[in-house]
């Protein structure tokens, strides 16, 4: 892995999403901004292609499967510890881990968020990757 997982757990994908969404939206839309004309990296990606642009509005950018700011190969990990645990688990059997950089701290989210955040993923998903 080259570029941090954008990480939001949260109990439900709903309430994950509810937190992490925005934030997301915010980055893919400030490094499109920034991304020079004609630059091979296409920011704001899903396996199936680029998001669209504009970006969907909030509430919306949920709906597709496994949107990433850099890579299709790099989604976003928003959801539950189970969702997040299988996503890493799949990264594993696929070769793809040797060191994870993980982002919790999005723009848009509270510090309550964030701890809240990171503790579910320290107390379900770490224990079940290592």
């Amino acid at each position: 892995m080259r570029s941090p997982l954008f990480v939001c757990a949260a109990p439900t994908r709903d309430e994950a999403w509810d937190i992490g969404e925005e934030g997301i939206r915010r980055t893919i839309l400030f490094y499109r901004e920034r991304q020079e004309a004609g630059a091979p990296v296409q920011i704001g990606v899903t396996l199936e292609g680029p998001l669209p642009n504009p970006l969907p509005p909030a509430r919306e950018l949920r709906n597709y499967e496994g949107p990433g700011i850099y890579s299709p190969y790099e989604p976003s990990l928003i959801g539950t510890p189970e969702s997040i645990t299988e996503a890493l688990q799949n990264y594993r059997r696929a070769g793809r881990i040797t060191d994870v950089a993980l982002g919790f701290r999005h723009p848009g989210m509270t510090n309550e968020q964030v701890r809240s955040s990171m503790d579910l993923f320290a107390s379900e998903v770490m224990p079940a990757v290592r």
